[in-house]
Parts: C-alpha cells; structure tokens; sequence
C-alpha cells in the first residue's frame, strides 16, 4: 500500500510542515532514521512504524492533492488498515510511546479527513486513560525520575499535551465533560526547542520570544486549563448557568489569548515567522472556547440587554473564525477546512448559525448592528462572511461532503433575511433559495457520481453494510422529519441523488427555519 520514494516524501514532508508543527506528535528524528530505513530495507519495517507512516500520509495527503493524484479509495484503504492494527488485541504491559503517538494520529485523522466524529469522542476518552496508564500525566523532572532522558522527557510533555488537546477539543465537540482535570496531572509544557534539538540533549531551550517548531504547541498549553474549565463548566448537567461565572472564565481565557496574540505577533515580525496554518490552526482551536462560552448568554442577549457583552462577543469572535482574510501560503489551512469534520469544522458552523441570527434580529427589529456607520458596516461584514460559509460549504461538497444539513439551513436563513428586509412574503423566498442551491448540490453529486464510482462505498472502516441503491423506493416523509427535527443521517449515499418531481421544495424542509425559537436555538 506505500505508493514510490518520491511521492511518500511528499505525503511525510507534507505533515511533517503543518499538523506536526502545532500538535508534536512524533519524535521527528526518531521518525525520519525509521523512515530512511525502511526503504533502504522494508520487510524489516514494524507493524507499528508502517502503522505510524499510513496515518503520517493520509494526513499530508490533505495537503497533496494538486502535487499527487492520491485516490480517496486508497487513503480509506490506509486508515483501515490502521484502524486494525489499532483495534487488535494487545498486552497493556507492551504500550509504550508509540501506542500513543498512534493513537493520536489515527484521531486527528478521523478529523482531518471527514471521519466519524463520535468515534472520534469514544477514542479520545481512552486516549486519556492510556496516557495516564503510561505515566504522561506526571512530570518526571518533578518527581525526581533521574533514569529518563531529556529527550524522553520532552517526548512525553509533548504527547500529553497533545493528548490534553485532542480531549478538550472533543469535549466541546460532543457536550461531554472532559475525562481529565488540571487537577489530575502535573506535567510541565513542552520545551521550546526544534524537533531536530527534541531527539538530544534538551537542556537550553531558547527564548520564549524565538519562533520553534514547538512554540505553537506551547502557547496552546497556556490556556489549557482554562480551556478545560470552560468546557466543565459549559458541558455539566445543571438548570442554570451562572453568569459571573461565564465572565469570570472569559476573562481569564481572554487575557491568555491576549498574551499568546503578543507572542504570535512578535513571531511574524521576525526572519522567520509563522505559517499561516499554524496561526489559523491556534486561532480557530482556542477561540471557539469564547464562542462557546458566551453562545448561551447572546441568545438570551436578544430580549435581555443585561447580556449584551456576551452578544458582542458572539459577533466578534464569529466574525473573526468566518472571514479571516486570506493569506500568502494560507492553501494548506483552506485545504483543511474543505476535508476536516470535528474541531476542524464545528465551531466555522456554529459561528455561521449564529451571524445568521444576528442577520434576522437586524432585519426583524433593528438589532445592534445597524445604530452607527461603523456598526452598519459590521453587518455588511457579517452577510460576507456568511456568503463566504456557502462557498466553502459548497467546496466542501465537491470535495466529499455528504451532509447538507447546515448548507441548506444557511441558505434558507439567509433567504429570510433578504425576505424581511424587502417586506415580502417569506416562505415563496425560501423556496425559491432552497430550490437553487439543492440543485447545485444535485449537481455536485451526479459530477461525483460520474467521476468516482466508489463513492457507493463510504467508509469501509466504519459500514459494513452496504447504502441504498437508486431503485429502493424512498420515504420522503422520513426525509422531511430527518431534516425538520435537525437529526439528519450522516450516512445516506446515493439513493437521494434524484427524489420524485416536486421534492425539492419541500414545505417540510421550511417549517422551522424561519420559527422565532428555532432560527435561535
């Protein structure tokens, strides 16, 4: 299944530039002295080094398309094969770094390349016992462990860092409480130093102000805590949520972001600055914690004016994740967006419903966005950035997607907006959007259909069973129930792809879309 020399070199140095650089998951000199190995001599290559390498390139496959004509089949291919060896049975007493590492990379996979996402959130959760049954939540520097190496000592400070992410961010994904505390370890940050200094004697690290290929990793470490009581505090069954509580805690996360936005500026102003990857990458995983924070509170923000602070928030922020201006090199971080599901695109759809309900409260009554020139210009911003999720979301299809659950209710809401504004009946105007974008979509899907027979095989890692043919008779009722009740089943395939006459204008599609209390829930 490895494809030749050159194109795996671009496949590895392709991960190698952009997710190992925010998240440090391998030990990179390790890996490269395996991987020069493994070609001088490949029947001696390990299951779990060729385990390690699959998963390094179906994630700098991403990156790879316009370079390698690397098929969807066989990147599937490669993810289960290592979704087996990861599922086969092993002693816990033979786990070592590399069970994590692995682990790791096969979860931000499942989120880089569209995977399962509640799997996603399955895994994580044991993620977090096998670091802690290996020992990476303590800090052997601060229980006087003198038999590890320096260059072990980083290698674990960076994986349960990653590991801490990769729970935090699934946390928030899902509505779970995180399975870890900043209670339960004491691990220190990462070193900042280079990957190539990682694998040594990592004694000197250099200057917080000096850009490495770990300083990402350790700025994201500055607000975890932080991060993680939002998500506790967001995610915990209780009747009422605390407003100072909420202040309190954004503040705190404001403040930190403050800092790190400091360093990242100093960075960029420097010979050799970040990527605009790993900037975006920062930006979209910490902000969405202030986003989630203050969602609750804007919403109330529209009958309540007490909560107004958390409505400006909301504005802001989203507006920041939706229409950050393209920038020179940005191909790789646009390339992930159309792939990613999970934390690559969660808080982009949340941040998208909520400009729309913004979009509706200033068309309906006036809202905040509308008192001042500037605020005026704010909502123009705002529709952009908007129209800019369709777009996206519009690529996103071209390139795989198979929900349009969010893309329509865009669509529609954005056709009641225009629809109140101009005093006209709103329902013939949602019809008349829902018909043109669900035949762009149709469209979308019969071009792929055409270009790529296997798209009648999902994802074999997952479904076992086969989808629906295009001659099952289809209940359309279903469908209008899927769609009103926002449950929509991710796993449909080609059997929609041409409904009865009519369809597509389905009244049932519409009911709640434009209903006070579902355009804002």
């Amino acid at each position: 299944m490895i494809p030749p020399r050159a194109e795996s070199d671009l496949l590895v140095q392709a991960y190698l530039r952009t997710f190992q650089t925010v998240f440090g998951i391998l030990s990179v000199s390790s890996f490269c002295a395996s991987y020069k190995h493994f070609w001088g001599n490949p029947v001696t290559a390990s299951d779990k080094f060729l385990t390690t390498l699959l998963l390094v390139m179906s994630l700098g496959s991403i990156f790879c398309s316009r370079e390698i004509a690397i098929e969807r089949t066989t990147v599937l291919r490669w993810i289960h094969s290592a979704s087996t060896w990861i599922h086969s049975p092993k002693d816990t007493d033979q786990l070592d770094l590399d069970d994590i590492r692995i682990q790791c990379l096969f979860l931000l996979t499942r989120q880089a390349r569209d995977g399962n996402d509640d799997k996603c959130w399955l895994s994580s959760d044991s993620l977090v016992r096998m670091a802690m049954l290996l020992g990476l939540h303590f800090d052997p520097a601060k229980h006087g462990l003198p038999d590890i190496p320096s260059s072990e000592i980083e290698a674990r400070r960076r994986l349960w860092a990653t590991v801490l992410e990769l729970e935090v961010q699934s946390s928030m994904d899902h509505g779970s409480c995180p399975s870890v505390d900043s209670e339960h370890y004491d691990c220190a940050a990462p070193s900042n130093v280079d990957d190539a200094d990682a694998g040594g004697n990592v004694s000197a690290p250099k200057p917080e102000n000096q850009l490495t290929q770990s300083s990402i990793q350790i700025l994201l470490m500055r607000s975890i805590r932080t991060r993680l009581r939002v998500a506790r505090f967001l995610n915990t069954l209780q009747s009422d949520m605390p407003f100072d509580t909420a202040l309190s805690l954004s503040s705190e996360l404001a403040e930190s972001l403050k800092g790190c936005t400091n360093i990242l500026e100093a960075y960029r102003m420097s010979t050799s600055p970040p990527t605009a990857f790993q900037t975006k990458l920062y930006d979209l995983l910490t902000r969405r914690f202030l986003l989630g924070l203050h969602h609750p509170f804007a919403v109330m923000a529209m009958k309540d004016p007490s909560y107004y602070y958390s409505r400006k928030v909301c504005i802001e922020t989203s507006l920041f994740l939706c229409s950050q201006t393209t920038l020179s090199g940005d191909e790789d971080f646009q390339r992930l967006r159309l792939s990613g599901s999970g934390f690559f695109h969660n808080p982009y759809t949340q941040s998208v419903l909520y400009m729309c309900s913004e979009l509706i409260d200033q068309a309906e009554v006036g809202g905040p966005l509308s008192t001042s020139p500037q605020e005026t210009s704010l909502y123009k911003d705002v529709r952009v950035a908007a129209e800019f999720y369709m777009d996206l979301a519009l690529g996103r299809i071209k390139s795989g997607e198979r929900s349009i659950q969010c893309y329509l209710a865009v669509c529609c809401l954005l056709a009641q907006v225009d629809a109140v504004k101009a005093r006209t009946a709103i329902e013939p105007r949602i019809s008349e959007a829902l018909g043109k974008h669900l035949e762009k979509y149709h469209g979308c899907l019969m071009g792929r259909v055409q270009e790529a027979p296997e798209l009648t095989d999902w994802e074999p890692y997952d479904s076992p069973s086969k989808p629906s043919t295009g001659d099952e008779t289809i209940d359309w009722s279903m469908w209008d129930e899927h769609m009103t009740n926002g449950s929509v089943d991710q796993s449909w395939g080609p059997s929609v792809l041409t409904p009865p006459n009519g369809r597509w204008r389905s009244q049932g599609l519409l009911h709640d879309f434009g209903a006070e209390s579902g355009y804002r829930q």
